[in-house]
């Protein structure tokens, strides 16, 4: 055998392999590497244990352990967020003062819907469609809105969300109400002009 020259059954030169080297004997893998052995998984790293999932992970872990779902503190589920648990603003009740206010308004706004119902009725039968069902489209809408008041005095635990909806209501009034009127006032000033026409045609003409 030359100087220097590995021995018979070691190729390397210098032990390794076997015994220690990469592989086998310890390095990775066999023997104690990632994985088998200790390493991320099996034998220590993450998981599991407190790792991100599952256990801990960044502040507890999502999921399990506390984050969100399941555990405590998350959304949804639980308490007090919108929604579920409670609607806008987590349940909060008007006091009586603010209920009075609420109540009187609602009995206002339930009025003026039965007049705009009973206008719109009558214009129906006089041949008014056009009017009778936009009056009535408003009643409706109206009554609906003054129906929300009534249940944020009647009932508890959603407050917040019947007032919502009775403003949604009521800016859906107002809506009809001010396109109605905008189209009325086209209406009047196409008349007005074909009026003024003819008027000028007329005198145009001796």
């Amino acid at each position: 055998m030359p100087p220097g020259a590995p021995p018979p059954g070691d190729p390397y030169g210098g032990g390794q392999p076997p015994g220690g080297g990469y592989p086998p004997g310890g390095g990775y893998p066999p023997g104690g590497g990632y994985p088998p052995g200790g390493g991320y998984p099996p034998g220590g790293g993450q998981p599991p244990g407190g790792g991100y999932p599952p256990g801990g992970g960044y502040g507890g872990g999502y999921p399990p352990g506390g984050g969100y779902p399941p555990g405590a503190g998350g959304y949804p589920p639980g308490a007090g967020g919108y929604p579920p648990g409670g609607g806008y603003g987590g349940g909060y009740e008007f006091g009586h003062m603010e209920n009075q206010v609420i109540d009187g308004t609602a009995g206002w706004a339930r009025t003026l819907a039965i007049i705009l119902i009973i206008i719109g009725a009558i214009n129906c039968l006089q041949c008014n469609l056009i009017g009778g069902i936009l009056s009535i489209v408003m009643g409706v809408t109206l009554n609906g809105a003054a129906t929300s008041l009534k249940a944020v005095v009647n009932t508890q635990g959603n407050d917040i969300g019947n007032m919502m909806t009775a403003l949604q209501k009521i800016g859906g009034f107002f809506k009809i109400r001010v396109i109605s009127t905008l189209i009325g006032l086209g209406l009047a000033l196409l008349i007005a002009l074909g009026v003024g026409a003819v008027l000028i045609l007329a005198l145009v003409s001796r």
